[in-house]
């Protein structure tokens, strides 16, 4: 996700600044929106994989919290007895 991140930040100072002739959308349009969705493509990849992160976090703590309740109930209601 870093990786993705830091190519779309690069992506976007390099059109903003390095190739703001080359991508003149008056002369060059093509360029330019094949440019712009390439950047917007690689944002959206980071937040989507952003998402799938947050949502493996929150199952693996449901996971964890679950086996946690197991272990006291099984600690507190010994059937060895």
């Amino acid at each position: 996700m870093v990786i993705v991140l830091t190519a779309a930040l690069i992506l976007m100072i390099c059109g903003s600044t390095l190739l703001r002739q080359a991508l003149n959308p008056h002369e060059h349009a093509g360029w330019f929106l094949f440019y712009w969705l390439v950047c917007a493509w690689l944002t959206v990849t980071a937040i989507l994989l952003a998402i799938f992160d947050l949502l493996m976090l929150s199952a693996n703590a449901r996971k964890a919290q679950r086996q946690l309740r197991e272990d006291i109930k099984r600690e507190s209601n010994p059937t060895d007895r």
